[in-house]
């Protein structure tokens, strides 16, 4: 008789600083075979991956408030050996052409808030590539 491993659990970061929006994806995510990982800023985020090296998703707010931006994470994320390929999908309620260097710094992905858990679930599929 075969044993047969479960399939691995797939750990997803979000870094979000406003904590309505933590709430809704904390919903969103609830009843999902994931593990959620989140940071209210940049800085938590690069503590979190600088920590663990099992992320395979990660959802940037462009906008983080005070400290280092979601873009400049980005940037910072894929200078990482170890995430330079990782899917980095940008959460912002700007529309995609008015964010400078969106592609330029290494996001592969995008959703506009307010986002729908359709939405949501298609970049969860994998629907998440910028053509």
């Amino acid at each position: 008789m075969e044993i047969q491993m479960p399939p691995k659990k797939k750990t997803l970061l979000f870094v979000e600083d406003d904590p309505g929006w933590r709430l809704i994806i904390s919903y969103m995510v609830k009843n999902l075979d994931i593990e959620a990982l989140y940071a209210e800023s940049g800085e938590d985020a690069l503590q979190i991956i600088k920590d663990r090296k099992d992320v395979e998703i990660m959802f940037l707010d462009v906008s983080l408030g005070n400290g280092i931006s979601g873009m400049d994470l980005a940037e910072q994320i894929k200078s990482n050996q170890y995430y330079k390929d990782t899917p980095l999908i940008a959460m912002t309620a700007y529309e995609r052409q008015s964010i400078d260097g969106f592609q330029e710094n290494g996001f592969t992905g995008y959703l506009q808030k307010p986002y729908s858990a359709a939405q949501f679930g298609a970049v969860l599929a994998g629907n998440y590539h910028l053509n």
